[in-house]
Parts: structure tokens; sequence; C-alpha cells
């Protein structure tokens, strides 16, 4: 009977410490979309929530960097790898100092047509290229040696606008959707790409979705003499944060989001209301992913046919997310350092387009003619007007990492 007795205790006890689906999401800080006006707005000086460190990249004849044709940046403790204009790939040392330049454009056997996206593995020293064109991943060497080539299955073409390194047996990349409606749309668009044979595996039942949402908001037909052809506007949203070792998931067609570490997929966090709700459609576009905080903007997909406008990039409000404690507000954030922006908030500098080794950074960049301009109007203190005073008018970006706490 004391044995009967005490079963029964202990089966209370794991019943009654035990958690449903329902109970974890109802414990999850909710994004209210439709209260978001509501969300009180807090001042934050960037050196309260971040360490700030100036990195100005070596200007030589070689490394002439071209910033509105970067498309990400990789950093380590050791280096700065750049990849700019579907070509070149620049490697700078942690200081900023040029290393050298790889480019492997070209017809052959071991060359892509385009940089589509790339990962870094800074512990193997390889870069993964996937080109689109091609439907690769060219494996190269951090010297730019050839090493292999990942072929990627043919049942369907694949877009991984975003491809990062995982741990050391994988890569994962995201599967973007088409810009047609309903055509090669990948209900399952988050991948495991093994590094060795390329094989694709879905990371998790849960990232299979019914509908892939919208962020296209203008579609055209444009017909030409003896040609046609889809153009189209999108925003760009981007589903997967990287957070050193960890990855935020934010799909436009689930209401969930997700983080994603040692092959565990947790939530952290839901919309209301779902994204099968209210016209226009509401994104949420994240921009920035730390222990401590998620940043991001609501995006509305509306889009005014008669006057041919969309809602404008720096008309979306932002929102700060403490991981934390739960709480929302809608950050004012000035650099004291940049005197503009005392007036004019500025966005949080953010882990989009970027991967870090380490957890907890972020990173901005300051073309060397902005620096130039704002310092001789006397915007600029501190270090930053140090570094704007030994510029030069073509010389290359200044990158601010930003380790926050």
């Amino acid at each position: 009977m004391v044995f009967k007795n005490l079963y029964l205790l202990i089966l209370f006890i794991l019943l009654g410490c035990s958690s449903s689906p329902e109970s974890v999401v109802s414990s999850l800080p909710v994004i209210d979309i439709d209260k978001a006006r509501d969300y009180p707005v807090k001042r934050i000086e960037i050196r309260e929530v971040a360490d700030v460190e100036y990195i100005p990249l070596e200007t030589t004849k070689k490394s002439l960097v071209a910033t509105y044709v970067i498309q990400g940046y990789h950093v380590s403790d050791k280096y700065i790898v750049l990849f700019q204009d579907g070509r070149d790939i620049l490697l700078f040392d942690r200081s900023g100092k040029y290393l050298w330049t790889v480019n492997r454009r070209g017809g052959g056997p071991e060359e892509y047509h385009r940089i589509s996206s790339l990962a870094v593995d800074f512990a193997a020293e390889e870069h993964y290229v996937f080109s689109y064109n091609n439907q690769k991943i060219f494996v190269y060497s951090f010297k730019g040696d050839f090493k292999r080539l990942l072929r990627l299955p043919s049942k369907r073409m694949y877009r991984f606008e975003y491809l990062f390194d995982y741990n050391d047996k994988y890569l994962i990349g995201y599967n973007a959707d088409s810009f047609h409606e309903k055509r090669d749309q990948d209900l399952h668009p988050y991948y495991f790409i093994h590094k060795q044979s390329g094989q694709l595996v879905p990371v998790d039942s849960r990232l299979t979705m019914t509908d892939r949402g919208r962020r296209v908001f203008r579609r055209e037909i444009v017909t030409l003499p003896g040609i046609a052809y889809m153009d189209a506007d999108s925003y760009i949203l981007l589903p997967v944060l990287n957070n050193g070792s960890e990855f935020l998931i934010t799909d436009i067609g689930l209401d969930t989001l997700y983080n994603l570490a040692d092959d565990k997929l947790s939530p952290i966090a839901v919309r209301s209301p779902s994204v099968t709700m209210g016209e226009p459609q509401m994104n949420i576009g994240p921009i920035l992913y730390t222990d401590s905080y998620l940043y991001f903007r609501l995006v509305s997909m509306k889009y005014d046919r008669a006057t041919f406008r969309e809602v404008a990039e720096w008309e979306m409000p932002c929102f700060l997310l403490n991981r934390h404690t739960g709480e929302i507000v809608r950050p004012s954030i000035y650099d004291s350092n940049i005197i503009e922006s005392e007036t004019r908030s500025i966005y949080l500098p953010s882990n989009m387009n970027q991967t870090f080794v380490e957890s907890n950074y972020g990173m901005w960049t300051y073309s060397a003619s902005n620096l130039i301009r704002w310092n001789e109007n006397g915007g600029l203190r501190g270090e930053l007007k140090e570094i704007a005073s030994k510029l030069k008018e073509d010389d290359n970006n200044v990158l601010v990492l930003y380790k926050y706490k």
C-alpha cells in the first residue's frame, strides 16, 4: 500500500510538472501587431546595450570595396570576409588590414557563374559559394583553391538566398520562394546541407507550411517585341538570422518564431493575429537577434496601384523585444558620437546579411564620404571624429562592430 501511494504521488508530481504544447505557446512573448502603436517608446544610447569597436578597412588598389554592391559580411576573431557584386570574396584581418581577393568566376568546371550566397567555415577555412545559375555549391579554400563540388538534387530549382555555416558537418540554407505566386513553391524551405555530399535534409517538420505567405507586393507581366517576362517587387525579409551557433527562424508563412541550436528547434515568440488574417498582410522583418534582444520591424504589404507606391522601408515601425523579460518597446536609438542621431533616430546595428562566430554581435558600416561630411559640419565626437579626420573621400568603409550586452 505504501509503494502504491508513493507511485501515485510520483505520477502526480510528474504530470503536474509537464507542459503541454498549448501551455508552452501561451507562456511565450506575444508580438501583438494590432496593438503595435501602444508599445511604449524607449530612448536608448547605443552604448547602454552594446560595446562599440571601429574598424577602418584598408584601402588599396586591390581592396576597393563598392558599398552599394556588398552582399554580406562574415566575421571571426581573425578574419573579416565580405563578398560583393556576385564576383569577389575579399579577406581582411580582424584589424581591417587587406589580405587577398578570391575570384573564381567563369565557365569552367571549378568556376561559378555568380555568387548568389556565401557561407564561411572559419574552422576549416573554407568558402561555400552557392551559384543559382549553376545549381551547385562550390567549395574553395580561403586562398581560393578549388576543393570540391556539391551538386544539388535536380528535382527542382533551388534559390538559397541565405546560406550559413551550421556545424562541422552541415550548412543551413533557406530556399527562397519564387516570385511566381504558385509555381515551384517549396513548402519545407529550410535545409541542412551536407558539406561533403551536398545531401539536403529538411530541418524540422514544424517548418513545413501549407502557404509560403507573401513578400511580393507587386507583379506585372511585361511584354516587349518577341519577349514577355514577370516583373516583381518585393521587400527584403530575412527569414534566418545568425547569433553565433544559434539561428533565428522567422518565416512569413508561420505564426511562431523559432530558435535553432544544437539540432533543437525551440519556440521563442508568437505573433498575433495569425499570418492568415488581416489585409494587407503584415510581416515581421527581423533585423537583430542576440541572447538578450530581438529587434524587428513590421512590414506592411500594402501597395497603392493608383500611385505606384508601396510602404517605404523608413516608414516601417521598429520594435525591440527583451528576451529575458518579454517586454516590447519602440526604441529611439542614438549614438552620442553622431550628433545628428540625437534628434533623428537610427537603426539598432544589425546582423542582417552578416554572420559572426561569436554570439551577440551586430554591425554597421559608414562610408568615408559620409564621415568626412559629418565631421566637416561639426557632427562627430570622440573616436569616430578622430577616425574621420584621417579619411580620404575614396577610402573604404569603416566597419562598426557592436558586442551586445
